[in-house]
């Protein structure tokens, strides 16, 4: 029994702890959308105000739109069979924010908006959409479920995990190397890009710019070590995320649900072993329409923050 137990508990344990994964990844993909955004501008700068990038731009722009409309329009097409009311709303809303948050990027409130962010931004929305609708266990909805498995929906969620992975390292390893004992002429060119460190601190509330004052280079030298801290315990953490990720994704983010007191080690086992596998769940579904929600109010909130705080930097 204890070892069933364990496993149970370890199993609810990684799913909330994935949770945390899951936030991370969608500030990382906001984060990652606008930098990929500014580098492609800055190239057109450096070339004395050519549009070659900038068009390159818009074609992948228009591009990630195209396959977000296909998808939409696939999932439209064999995912809204008559009675499936939850598939056609969660498709349908989705598809309204998506132009909300388009139309919000291009507008004067974000003066920093862009057309590819929110096309990265749309077409993780309806990946995440494909991915909560071939999560339901209704074989009326979801023809997926005869197959009983989505290798789609495991490798892409596996590619995103281990992205996300290489840019934590890659940002922990920039941070850590602008930290490093150098020279100051070194140190001046050596800068991590801006809000790599911590995205979820400088996308939640942003960063004053720094004031002069008596002993500033003490201050500074401070702030970077209990910075280094920091940077360390949060790096540990999206390792633990991630393995907790990891694990609930191959088991199918739910665990059997079995009353220790009365059942005996086989009805344990039979229960633990009698799940529909990869997320054939109304708990999958719902955590990644979680992921959907949080995914649109972090974007949103990224949008409009700089004309609400205009005090403060969001490095977007």
């Amino acid at each position: 029994e204890w070892r069933w137990r364990g496993l149970l508990v370890f199993g609810e344990l990684c799913r909330w702890v994935a949770m945390l994964f899951l936030l991370f990844q969608i500030v990382m993909l906001i984060d990652l959308a606008y930098g990929w955004n500014a580098a492609w501008l800055a190239q057109d700068d450096e070339l004395a105000g050519e549009w070659r990038w900038r068009g390159a731009i818009l074609a992948v722009s228009a591009a990630l739109y195209a396959l977000s409309l296909a998808a939409c329009a696939l999932m439209l097409q064999f995912l809204t069979a008559e009675g499936c009311v939850f598939n056609t709303a969660l498709i349908s809303c989705t598809l309204v924010c998506s132009v909300g948050l388009s139309a919000l990027s291009v507008s004067p409130v974000a003066e920093h908006g862009a057309i590819l962010t929110s096309a990265v931004v749309t077409s993780w929305l309806f990946f995440l959409v494909y991915s909560a609708l071939t999560g339901v266990p209704d074989a009326a909805c979801n023809p997926l479920v005869q197959q009983q498995y989505d290798d789609l929906r495991l490798a892409v969620g596996l590619v995103f995990a281990a992205v996300s992975v290489a840019y934590c390292a890659w940002a922990y390893g920039a941070s850590v190397g602008e930290r490093e004992p150098a020279k100051p002429e070194a140190r001046l060119t050596r800068a991590a890009p801006a809000g790599l460190a911590d995205p979820f601190t400088t996308l939640a509330h942003g960063t004053r710019a720094p004031a002069e004052a008596p002993g500033r280079g003490v201050n500074t030298a401070m702030a970077e070590d209990e910075q280094g801290v920091r940077g360390v315990c949060a790096f540990q953490v999206i390792m633990l995320a991630v393995s907790c990720y990891a694990a609930t994704l191959l088991t199918g983010w739910r665990a059997a649900v079995i009353d220790f007191n009365k059942a005996p080690d086989s009805e344990i086992a039979a229960a633990y072993d009698a799940r529909l596998p990869y997320s054939f769940s109304w708990a999958s579904v719902w955590i990644q329409v979680a992921s959907l929600v949080a995914t649109v109010l972090l974007y949103a909130w990224s949008l409009i923050a700089p004309a609400l705080l205009p005090d403060r930097d969001f490095h977007v």
